[in-house]
């Protein structure tokens, strides 16, 4: 009786190999399909926010307005347009708001530009992770039309994988601008059509950017994580330094402040100087920019636990109190009035 031959190694492993180029292939199709579909969704989701005529309409709320905030929702929270004005004998313009970053000032002001004739000053609240996000796409879809090459885009190089799975897979590649699109989407289709109609940059009210639970984290735990810093340029900082060369070209003093935190946020956002020394690099580069460093102890009291709402150790992001809002609008005014000549 013959005896059969022991199978090949390559037998053995045929049916387990097809398998997995099988799953390969599968879910490297599933990957394009999915993202491609995700994407032509996107883009005309972003298409449709920008109405020039709603745009043109808008241009009127700026008329008038001699100084400008800009910044993040820190600088929401934390300057006083109002407490400013007065102080200052000035009108100033709240525009400081989530999601909003140097490109999206960048493309701001030039739109505007021609209604602020009477623009005496600005100012920007530059926050430790400036150079670490990028503008919000639904707002930058209100303010101009947006191209399909500016959804999305693989090729654009806007999302830096760091794992070899996030090179294979288009989805996982774009997952932040995936997540943008989403938290866009479902936002927009709450807001109510009369806001809507009337084309407000995507504000939202203060309960709205009011994030983080409330408290200040007043001792170090026994582990916390710490945050590195994003170098200049980093995702905008090109439009930072454009915003700025053209604000100065214009002769509009610019105030590049930061803003006070709390020691122990401070302590975690641990590249405090590299993050100065680049602020105070742009500074330089032009004549009138000037910078304002409200973050340290012989400007504020950053160890008071009374004057901010949230931060501490492991908590990099923070948010003045109502107390420390007060008085650091007017320790900011008094210093404002060194600059700018008398109204």
């Amino acid at each position: 009786m013959a005896s059969s031959s022991p199978p090949s190694r390559w037998g053995r492993w045929r049916r387990p190999a097809g398998l997995t180029l099988a799953f390969a292939a599968f879910f490297l199709l599933f990957d394009r399909l999915l993202f491609f579909g995700l994407r032509e969704w996107a883009c005309r989701f972003y298409e449709a926010q920008f109405d020039p005529q709603s745009s043109l309409q808008q241009n009127a709320k700026y008329e008038g307005y001699e100084g400008l905030i800009l910044g993040s929702s820190r600088s929401h929270r934390g300057f006083d347009a109002k407490a400013i004005g007065r102080i200052l004998n000035r009108r100033v313009r709240m525009e400081a708001r989530a999601g909003r970053f140097p490109a999206f000032y960048r493309e701001f002001y030039s739109r505007l530009q021609p209604h602020l004739g009477r623009l005496k000053f600005a100012i920007y609240g530059v926050d430790y992770f400036i150079f670490d996000h990028r503008s919000s796409p639904l707002k930058m879809a209100m303010l101009k039309r947006v191209t399909r090459m500016n959804v999305l885009n693989p090729e654009a190089g806007e999302y830096s994988p760091s794992a070899v799975h996030r090179r294979l897979s288009l989805l996982l590649h774009s997952k932040p601008g995936i997540d943008d699109f989403l938290n866009d989407f479902f936002w927009r289709r709450q807001r109510r059509p009369e806001r809507i109609q009337r084309g407000d940059l995507g504000e939202e009210s203060q309960d709205e950017e009011w994030a983080g639970p409330p408290g200040v984290a007043l001792q170090p735990a026994g582990k916390w994580k710490k945050r590195g810093y994003r170098r200049f340029p980093g995702l905008e900082g090109r439009e930072f330094s454009d915003l700025l060369r053209e604000l100065s070209g214009r002769g509009i003093p610019t105030f590049l402040v930061v803003l006070p935190d709390h020691v122990g946020t401070n302590a975690t956002n641990y590249e405090q100087d590299s993050f100065k020394a680049d602020i105070r690099g742009l500074a330089r580069q032009f004549p009138r920019v000037h910078f304002l460093d409200f973050n340290t102890p012989e400007r504020f009291d950053l160890d008071e636990a009374a004057m901010f709402r949230d931060g501490g150790w492991g908590r990099s992001n923070c948010h003045l109190s109502e107390i420390g809002r007060r008085r650091f609008n007017q320790k900011l005014a008094q210093a404002l009035k060194r600059f700018l000549p008398a109204p």
